[in-house]
Formats: C-alpha cells, structure tokens, sequence
C-alpha cells in the first residue's frame, strides 16, 4: 500500500518549484525595464540632450511649425565621450501647440562644451524639414 501522504508532500513540492518559477521569471521582466528606464532617463537627462533641446526652442523656424512651448519625449540614440570631448547622434519626438514632429541631431563635444552640429525637425504629417544648428543660418 502506498503512503498517501507522500504523494501530497511531493505534489505540493511541485507548485512550489511552478510558483518560483513564475516569480523569477516576473523579477526578471521588473529588472529588464528597470534598466531600460534607468538608461532612457541618463539619455535625457544629459547635457548633449539638453543642448540639443535649447537649440531646438531657439529656432525660429521651429517656432513657426510646431509652436511653442515644446515638450519632448524620450531619446534615443548615442553618447560618447572620452574626457572633454565626445559625440552624440539623439532622436525624439517633440509636440508643440501647431504640430508634432520627429528630431535627430548630431552634437559634438570640446572642451567640456556640447554644440549642435546638424539638427533637422521633420514635422509629422507633412514633408516640412527644419534645420536648426550652424547650418541652419542662425548666428549661436
């Protein structure tokens, strides 16, 4: 005759290893968006990001075609500095009171200093470029 109570212990063993399981595998998840918010919030909170975006609400053709006050969205992209010096390419989505639009950006850094190099505002909806940076005409 079997003991009955074996068979117990080993099955409630069984959904112990299952509920594990499943909880490592939810903290595991936790900790993959956790780092991805973790770096999505460096990107923006970094000067080159900053820079980029103070060069975006000082264009006046930016003004004209999405409005502002202009808020941004998370960037994507990448920063790369050794010392004082460095290079960044970003992207982000802006939103203005006329419109949306889509940034990239690419900023060099010297001596501590980021500047825009090339920044362009594809305005969602329409095939309206903007430049904004040196090239665009403006004296920064």
């Amino acid at each position: 005759m079997e003991n009955t109570s074996d068979n117990g212990a080993r099955r409630r063993r069984g959904l112990h290893w299952g509920w594990w399981l499943a909880i490592a595998f939810a903290a595991f998840l936790l900790a993959c968006a956790a780092m991805l918010f973790g770096i999505f919030s460096l990107m923006r909170n970094s000067d080159a990001y900053r820079t980029a975006v103070v060069a975006l609400n000082a264009d006046a053709g930016v003004e004209k075609a999405i409005g502002h006050p202009i808020s941004t969205g998370w960037a994507t992209g990448n920063i790369h500095t050794v010392n004082a010096e460095g290079d960044a390419q970003l992207r982000f989505d802006v939103d203005g009171p006329r419109g949306k639009g889509h940034v990239s950006v690419s900023l060099l850094r010297h001596s501590g200093e980021w500047r825009v190099e090339e920044g362009q505002l594809v305005v969602e909806g329409t095939r309206e470029s903007i430049a904004f940076g040196p090239e665009s005409g403006d004296d920064r």
